[in-house]
């Protein structure tokens, strides 16, 4: 059999003491373009650690990645908090409105972050609202977020308890 040709288009480059790409998440919009979140972490005094955000806009016009294809924004973040913001899911609901689960290890909780048109002091990103889904026990590791897909549809996170030993579902 024959393996296709893969095309790479490197989005950030992690070179010295800044890692991107850790718990990567992909969706794709329904025009077919593809949407990323993950953890970036940057190991220098002060560290800093983060819920990163990148979308193909395919036009040049971005501010990251190959030919400036790819618009990249920090959605959440904390300074001396390296590990803050890892086991990133996102999912695109039925608007093509990005949905974010990620897990806060200092506190040991489970977030969510989404886009929000006014501006919010809940996210390091001013242009995004983040609130905590779970905060009992030590929660959301390996999270798993499902957007929804019409007016009538959940929110929903499944997701890991290393407290009790248990897998978890919310939805609102």
């Amino acid at each position: 059999s024959t393996f296709p040709t893969w095309t790479i288009d490197v989005i950030e480059d992690s070179s010295g003491n800044a890692t991107y790409g850790i718990y990567s998440s992909i969706k794709f919009t329904s025009d077919h373009k593809p949407h990323i979140a993950y953890h970036y972490s940057f190991n220098l005094t002060p560290s800093f650690g983060a819920v990163k955000y990148a979308r193909f806009v395919s036009d040049g016009t971005g501010n990251c990645g190959n030919g400036n294809n790819w618009i990249c924004e920090v959605v959440d973040g904390m300074s001396n908090q390296i590990d803050y913001g890892t086991h990133v899911s996102l999912d695109l609901d039925y608007r093509d409105s990005a949905h974010i689960a990620y897990y806060k290890p200092l506190e040991g909780d489970l977030y969510y972050a989404f886009p929000t048109s006014t501006v919010s002091d809940s996210c390091l990103n001013q242009y995004w609202w983040c609130t905590r889904i779970d905060e009992v026990g030590d929660v959301g590791k390996y999270v798993s977020i499902h957007a929804p897909d019409s007016e009538t549809d959940f929110r929903s996170f499944a997701y890991f308890d290393e407290t009790e030993l248990e897998i978890r579902y919310a939805y609102d």
